[in-house]
């Protein structure tokens, strides 16, 4: 029986790696089921992102998007994990560049655990 992934990335304060991380994720041994992106709107003594970078990027037809005008903190990065489709759900931080076999490890590493 094959095992589904969902994926949670976060914007926050690294937008620019949204690609990267995207072509990072959809390039694993073991494809995920779903990747969503959480955008957390920084506060403004951070400065703000063009938010192009959050709606187009290479393999964006992939990435199931929810942008927030506010920001709600860390929590609702977790709080969406009930609501994914996977058996098991990764949430990834904007600046974490899985290696191509992440979610693999991850897998085998559960399993062993049984």
């Amino acid at each position: 029986m094959t095992m589904k992934i969902s994926a949670i990335l976060t914007a926050w304060m690294r937008p620019q790696y949204l690609e990267e991380q995207v072509d990072r994720i959809l390039n694993q041994t073991v494809r995920p089921h779903e990747i969503v992106l959480w955008y957390n709107m920084p506060p403004k003594k951070l400065g703000f992102f063009e938010q192009r970078q959050l709606v187009s990027f290479r393999n964006d037809r992939y990435v199931k998007k929810i942008i927030c005008d506010h920001n709600f903190g860390i929590i609702p990065r977790f709080t969406m994990a009930s609501c994914m489709e996977g058996d098991y759900v990764c949430i990834l931080d904007d600046d974490t560049m899985p290696g191509e076999r992440w979610f693999e490890n991850c897998l085998e590493y559960v399993d062993s655990r049984r």
